[in-house]
């Protein structure tokens, strides 16, 4: 969360936060004034952050392996150049956008892959879907809406849902799930997230499995 050009700009890891634990995403929103303390990443956090950056170019160059063309987009620092060169990439017809930038206030979100598919959308006889890569060797609740909010991102960028999305997981497997199975969901909890960012809820810290994973 963050504010962008005069407004509040969501991420897909403000979403899932809100869903496992109201109280993060309260403390999100007092940090847009205040000066919070977050967490110290510990070692063994840092050891699975290495892994997964290598799990991700490892995905990455067996999509080069297969020869097909691949947009790296480039951190900028500026968003709005970011998610240009994203969707000049999408125009192009790239096979592969890796680190694309989506950008549709007040969402937007960092793709590990946009996949280019021969599905037609208002930018010609293709369109693009979304792909993460993650250690686990099952996709989880966390990782679907986060694709969700890829999907849906696309869509107004492109004109058309995405069909599916995939999870490169940490096996060497893939994870493909339909985006109209879990799109419904979607809606309901970021209807649910803004509303609650509108007129915030008295909330209280209480341990939760998000913990682990909370920066506060």
């Amino acid at each position: 969360m963050r504010q962008f050009e005069g407004q509040l700009l969501f991420s897909s890891g403000d979403l899932t936060g809100f869903i496992a634990c109201r109280h993060s995403t309260t403390l999100d929103l007092r940090a847009l004034t205040e000066k919070l303390k977050t967490a110290e990443d510990s070692e063994q956090l840092r050891l699975v952050q290495n892994a997964g950056i290598t799990h991700e170019k490892a995905y990455l160059e067996r999509l080069k392996s297969q020869g097909l063309t691949v947009a790296e987009i480039a951190d900028s620092g500026d968003l709005r150049g970011r998610a240009l060169a994203t969707f000049n990439a999408m125009e192009a017809q790239t096979d592969v956008i890796y680190q694309g930038v989506l950008l549709a206030p007040p969402w937007h979100g960092y793709a590990d892959f946009l996949l280019k598919t021969t599905t037609p959308s208002n930018l010609g006889a293709w369109s693009y879907e979304a792909a993460d890569t993650k250690l686990a060797t099952r996709a989880k609740p966390s990782h679907v809406l986060q694709l969700c909010v890829y999907s849906d991102l696309l869509a107004k960028l492109q004109g058309k849902t995405p069909e599916t999305m995939m999870v490169a997981l940490g096996d060497q497997t893939v994870d493909i799930h339909k985006a109209e199975d879990f799109i419904h969901y979607f809606y309901s909890a970021q209807a649910r997230f803004e509303a609650f960012v509108r007129r915030p809820n008295s909330t209280e810290a209480h341990l939760c499995p998000h913990c682990t994973l909370c920066k506060w």
